[in-house]
């Protein structure tokens, strides 16, 4: 972000929306506004799921993954 800002300095909102940059010893700044609003993703567990196959149950607001031999059905929002 630093090269295609060409700033030295980034401040950011209370909310993040909003960004100010800035150069060091260079008159004016740019403000910036969010255009995109992301899902946060946090890691839950710190296993290694490489070649696990997992499906959405949006009936059941839950989901499914397949591991090795076992299969798990987690809930969307506990995640238990």
């Amino acid at each position: 972000m630093y090269n295609f800002m060409q700033c030295s300095r980034m401040l950011f909102g209370r909310k993040v929306r909003n960004c100010i940059t800035f150069k060091t010893n260079q008159p004016g700044f740019t403000i910036y506004k969010r255009k995109y609003y992301h899902n946060a993703k946090i890691q839950l567990r710190d296993e290694n799921y490489e070649g696990a196959i997992g499906q959405n149950l949006r009936s059941l607001n839950a989901y499914v993954m397949a591991e090795k031999k076992t299969i798990t059905i987690s809930d969307n929002k506990t995640f238990k």
